[in-house]
């Protein structure tokens, strides 16, 4: 069972990740307010991807640190085979690994 503490911090890490991602694949320059023209896609690719939320996961020998698995779309659909763990050990998201 998740703990309040436990889903805060995968929210937060999957938002973390979202973001992280999203903001990788901007060009700098001006931004602009434009509709999303595929929900979930995080990469800006065109196609549908998947975030999962991995509370469990360890990182660096840490129990529970957790983590956020993207998993990127593509014409013949998500796959495993092309996809991103991020944690908070990972580069450009702040802080460090906090689990047991």
């Amino acid at each position: 069972m998740m703990t309040r503490r436990t889903r805060t911090r995968t929210a937060s890490l999957a938002a973390l990740a979202a973001m992280t991602v999203a903001a990788s694949t901007l060009a700098g320059g001006t931004a602009v307010a434009a509709p999303v023209p595929v929900p979930q896609d995080i990469n800006g690719d065109g196609y549908r991807d998947a975030v999962l939320p991995a509370p469990g996961a360890s990182v660096k020998g840490r129990w529970a640190a957790g983590a956020v698995v993207v998993l990127y779309g593509s014409a013949k659909g998500v796959s495993a085979a092309k996809r991103a763990v991020i944690t908070q050990d990972s580069p450009g998201v702040p802080g460090a690994a906090e689990g047991t």
